[in-house]
């Protein structure tokens, strides 16, 4: 009975060896993958803090882009620290120019 077993090791012996090497690449992958997704609020975060000012200025900054009130800013701000929700006029500043900038300026956040 064992020397049936033993005889016919290369199939179980191979299935193992393939196995472990999926789970070693998985892993790997994970421990080492050097790309980082940012959260709109980590970018915003970053950027104040890069850019030396406040986040509300730049709320600011990007209301101008939109030409928006500063009434409105300051609603939308408000609304931000109580409820974390960031308007459109902002998500859009900072995918045109905030994930560049934190991206460059950290490089030991995103890896």
């Amino acid at each position: 009975m064992f020397a049936d077993i033993f005889a016919n090791w290369e199939g179980p012996v191979f299935l193992l060896v393939t196995i472990s090497y999926f789970e070693l690449v998985a892993f790997l992958s994970l421990r080492y993958n050097p790309k980082k997704t940012f959260t709109n609020h980590e970018i915003l975060a970053n950027l104040a803090r890069l850019m030396e000012c406040s986040e509300y200025d730049i709320f600011g900054e990007a209301a101008k882009l939109w030409t928006i009130s500063i009434d409105r800013v300051e609603q939308d701000f408000k609304i931000y620290l109580t409820k974390d929700q960031l308007p459109h006029y902002v998500i859009d500043f900072l995918r045109k120019f905030g994930k560049d900038v934190v991206l460059k300026k950290l490089p030991l956040l995103n890896g």
